[in-house]
């Protein structure tokens, strides 16, 4: 019951003074936590246009609230002092939840339990990582997500927009480089040669394709044959000054007078090519590409359409092939506290019968969402009988755990890889999902630590951008994640905040190294880092 109290007093919150003085000596601190009975927030009152916070112990303190919070808008407070807790009741008739918090000198009243902030953008350096924008009715509309590549670049790889007027509004994304549809079976690939020269040209150098305009030959110098000077020789390569690429990585260039063929690179040399300086791109392969994307157009790289609850909640997932025909789909089911406890999947293909649709099988499996007190706490995959849906084989994919406040400590999952480095989760391409499992089944991904005594000052932004894993909320600021899979660890503290209580800078000490790839088309875009002893910038937008 007195958790709330202590661990302000134990992280020196400094809130538990006399109203004109918040720098309290270190001995009255411990006093008061050795008094813990003593301490219980006992009133809070406006006193001219300052709130102030009175403990059980008599003392106060002056608190900082935030725009809405004003005398003559309040009509009523009430404070749980098991949680922290404090319920403001407006005239209107309205309400709203406030945890206290302070930044080491000033005390504040958050609004981060209601949601009176959304994140509006997230920089690091010279870098925008996310840009999220909401409507009138504090719904995420847009997420605008950037990462850099571990190479100087920066790539968008989501701009996800939802369209509630719309009655089966489509998950569409931006993609800020080529993405399409690849006719494989029109693959021309290419490989270097060696070249044996009798003077030495160079490390690298370049001959003028003669067979076709705008080609060149590209030399890398490797080394001595005898008395000959060896170099690879990369054939159907193109010049490109600086800033004139015209998609991003992998790299294409269209074949002349072609209006779908396109030679593909995947590396690139700066040289000068004609006095003028740029990037050589040596090519790998020549390939067919239908439905090609210029930079920043919308389409549907998500290949799936939405179909909404009138509570925006996702009531069906279809899965479309690059026809846009529907070739399978998944089914949400919510219980009474809007918490998804079953995605049933559907294949309408079958692969015995070519494209036709059996009935009989289309219903192959679901995946269960099990809570404990409406925590999310395990996910199983289940392949169902198809004569009478019974579960066949129920396989336990992720495991959950949590702390005794709320939030999930650890999480445990089946590996993405095989012992031969296969997945083990695999989708063909109809959609239909399987599951190959390891003896060794589970491993811990996820540890997560917290401080205490501030709120998760992201949670309603995340439960915005994907409402249906509210089951899953971050109830405090996470402090650190280790993570076994994809990065070695975060830490983040968290500074400066503003007058709702939420951080305009949290300064994250991180290595991350992880492979990011695009859609099941898109190629492997390299590792994704950030360095160690970055600080990110935060700018918010009030909510209606």
């Amino acid at each position: 019951m007195k958790k709330f109290i202590y661990l302000f007093l134990s992280f020196g919150l400094l809130m538990l003074g006399c109203t004109d003085d918040l720098q309290k000596d270190i001995d009255d601190l411990k006093d008061k936590v050795a008094n813990l009975e003593a301490t219980d927030l006992a009133s809070m009152e406006f006193q001219g246009s300052n709130l102030v916070v009175t403990y059980g112990d008599g003392s106060t303190s002056t608190v900082t609230v935030p725009s809405d919070v004003i005398p003559n808008r309040v009509v009523d407070f009430e404070i749980d002092n098991a949680t922290g807790v404090i319920t403001v009741t407006f005239s209107d008739g309205t309400t709203k939840q406030y945890t206290v918090l302070s930044n080491g000198s000033t005390t504040y009243l958050s609004g981060t339990l209601t949601g009176d902030y959304g994140i509006a953008s997230m920089t690091v350096g010279d870098v925008t990582l996310a840009n999220l924008s909401y409507d009138d009715q504090n719904r995420m509309v847009q997420a605008l997500i950037n990462l850099p590549d571990g190479y100087g670049n920066v790539i968008n790889i989501m701009d996800l927009q939802n369209n509630y007027a719309d009655e089966t509004p489509m998950a569409i994304a931006i993609e800020k480089s080529m993405h399409a549809d690849f006719d494989y079976s029109t693959v021309e690939s290419y490989s270097y040669t060696w070249e044996y020269l009798d003077t030495y040209e160079g490390s690298y150098y370049v001959e003028e394709d003669a067979e076709e305009t705008g080609m060149y030959t590209y030399y890398s110098y490797y080394g001595m044959s005898g008395s000959q000077y060896m170099y690879y020789a990369y054939p159907k390569s193109w010049f490109e000054p600086e800033d004139e690429v015209e998609y991003g990585y992998p790299y294409y260039h269209r074949v002349a007078d072609e209006d779908s063929l396109f030679y593909k690179s995947y590396s690139y040399q700066w040289i000068t090519v004609d006095t003028e300086y740029g990037r050589v791109y040596y090519n790998s392969q020549k390939i067919r590409i239908t439905d090609v994307y210029e930079a920043g157009e919308i389409m549907d790289t998500a290949r799936t359409k939405l179909t909404l609850r009138d509570d925006d909640l996702i009531e069906k997932v279809e899965l479309l092939d690059w026809n846009g025909e529907v070739g399978g789909y998944i089914e949400l089911t919510y219980d009474g506290d809007d918490l998804v406890t079953l995605a049933d999947i559907y294949d309408l293909y079958d692969p015995t019968k070519g494209d036709g649709i059996d009935p009989d099988t289309a219903h192959y499996a679901q995946v269960q969402f099990i809570y404990t007190d409406n925590l999310l706490t395990k996910l199983n995959f289940a392949y169902l009988n198809p004569e009478d849906e019974t579960v066949e084989e129920l396989i336990e994919l992720v495991e959950i755990v949590y702390d005794e406040v709320g939030n999930p400590t650890e999480i445990w999952a089946i590996p993405g890889y095989s012992d031969d480095e296969e997945y083990i989760v695999s989708v063909d391409g109809s959609g239909r999902v399987s599951i190959d499992i390891r003896e060794d089944e589970m491993i811990k991904f996820v540890e997560i630590e917290y401080d205490y005594t501030l709120p998760n000052f992201f949670g309603e932004s995340l439960e915005s951008l994907i409402p249906e894993l509210k089951g899953l909320k971050i109830k405090n600021a996470p402090v650190r994640l280790v993570h076994s899979g994809f990065f070695n660890f975060v830490n983040m503290e968290y500074s400066d905040y503003n007058q709702g209580g939420y951080p305009a800078k949290v300064k994250m000490e991180a290595y991350i190294g992880s492979m990011l790839y695009r859609k099941s088309s898109g190629p492997d875009l390299g590792f994704i880092t950030t360095p160690i002893g970055t600080e990110m910038l935060l700018e918010y937008t009030l909510f209606e």
